[in-house]
């Protein structure tokens, strides 16, 4: 079986259909800065996704139209997806995608793999004119949305452009006028998040190795819209530092472009060996969501103070929403993490990261010895658990004390569990998970 992630809005085509109606420049703004948010990340890092279509836009909730702030959108579909830079430049020139979407130069067969990025672009220009009008641009595109604005109109002739050389690049569009006012909106929220992302980044930091692989594990189970402002943070974040969140890039950011969320840039900066857990030598989604989760509600007590803001949650109902999410999200980690054996040790983690090949710190672990991981990691693996229980494994009750902000002393089997407080942050170095 094959389970992902639940989208209850459908897809962004089906919606325009039922609706009977297309979005105006607002709503349309709110989903195309996503889209080539989106875009944008996947070309930084080499790939073409060569059928973008408001079919393979999926909403993640069901929300009532007009919309205010439009809801997180999903880039889906990739079947079609290529490298730029392939072993085979002649699947670059197959005419591949939908056709309504097709650049001229992938109809014709002669997409140039310097500027194969660009026959997505003018796909976004034909997703975004079918936004704003329900219909397909006609051949001659000679009535570009005459009652359009002016910068709507500017941003789809450019997308639009026959010569690809010519369109912008997704991150160019991304930066485009149009989108002024939704980046003036996403800035007030992300300015609300921001205070709470300081003491989670110095609590993440200072947390046992294995907390922070639990926190890596319930981040990936997390559901994005209980997590909303520390989205508009990540997508701010990365907005400003062109697809990267690198050491380099964040203390660019914060040299050039001073504002309220310099201290938490300044924070990333500081404790970024613990934050980067891949070694990719970037922030990514799932670290940040990880850094915020170190106030989990995983059943029983409330949050820590600033749990609540720092998850973007505005209200009870929304919290209480978001304590059901993170329970399921917990369970699932545990699952995860202990591969059903109803514990966590050293050797269940080292069979966990043999078989997915996970990357720890810069480098992937040796398949050459014990179950595909050297002994030094297995031994590593088995440190991290003992930190926290000197017997070698935890259960799922230890492990949700874990996630809650709460340590297990070490003691040996059989004694009492003893909880203490996590330490404080000048008290020692850990090592990274």
């Amino acid at each position: 079986y094959l389970v992902m992630e639940l989208c209850e809005g459908g897809n962004l085509f089906a919606r325009l259909d039922s609706d009977d109606r297309p979005l105006d420049e607002m709503e349309a703004s709110g989903v195309m800065v996503q889209v080539l948010g989106a875009v944008r990340h996947m070309h930084a890092r080499g790939f073409v996704h060569r059928d973008l279509k408001l079919e393979n836009l999926v909403l993640a909730s069901e929300l009532e139209r007009p919309w205010i702030e439009a809801p997180l959108v999903k880039l889906v579909d990739f079947g079609l997806a290529i490298r730029q830079n392939c072993r085979m430049p002649s699947r670059l020139k197959e005419a591949a995608g939908t056709l309504e979407y097709m650049a001229p130069e992938v109809k014709a067969g002669k997409v140039a793999v310097a500027f194969a990025d660009r026959s997505d672009m003018w796909s976004l220009g034909v997703l975004f004119y079918t936004m704003l009008t329900g219909s397909f641009p006609d051949k001659s595109r000679s009535k570009l949305l005459p009652e359009a604005s002016e910068a709507a109109r500017e941003l789809l002739s450019r997308l639009l452009l026959s010569e690809p050389e010519l369109r912008p690049t997704a991150a160019e569009a991304s930066r485009h006028a149009f989108f002024h006012g939704v980046r003036a909106a996403a800035h007030e929220r992300l300015l609300q998040a921001a205070p709470s992302l300081g003491p989670a980044l110095r609590a993440f930091a200072a947390a046992p190795r294995l907390q922070r692989l639990a926190l890596l594990a319930v981040a990936r189970s997390t559901d994005d819209t209980t997590v909303s402002g520390v989205r508009h943070f990540f997508d701010a974040m990365e907005f400003e530092c062109d697809g990267f969140a690198s050491r380099q890039a964040l203390d660019k950011l914060i040299k050039t472009r001073p504002s309220a969320i310099v201290p938490v840039l300044q924070g990333l900066l500081k404790f970024f060996e613990f934050v980067d857990a891949d070694g990719s030598g970037n922030v990514t989604w799932t670290e940040l969501v990880a850094v915020s989760l170190t106030a989990l509600d995983c059943g029983g007590d409330e949050p820590a103070d600033g749990g609540e803001a720092s998850l973007g949650v505005a209200d009870e109902g929304a919290g209480a929403r978001r304590g059901r999410m993170q329970q399921d999200a917990c369970q699932h980690a545990f699952e995860l993490l202990s591969q059903g054996s109803g514990q966590v040790s050293g050797l269940v983690l080292g069979q966990l990261f043999a078989q997915s090949d996970t990357r720890r710190t810069s480098t992937r672990f040796p398949a050459n010895t014990i179950g595909g991981v050297s002994g030094r990691c297995l031994a590593d693996l088995d440190g991290m658990v003992r930190e926290v229980d000197s017997s070698g494994a935890i259960g799922k009750q230890v492990f949700t004390e874990l996630l809650r902000g709460r340590v297990c002393c070490r003691r040996a089997a059989g004694e009492s569990e003893e909880v203490c407080a996590l330490p404080a942050v000048g008290g020692g170095r850990a090592a990274r998970v």
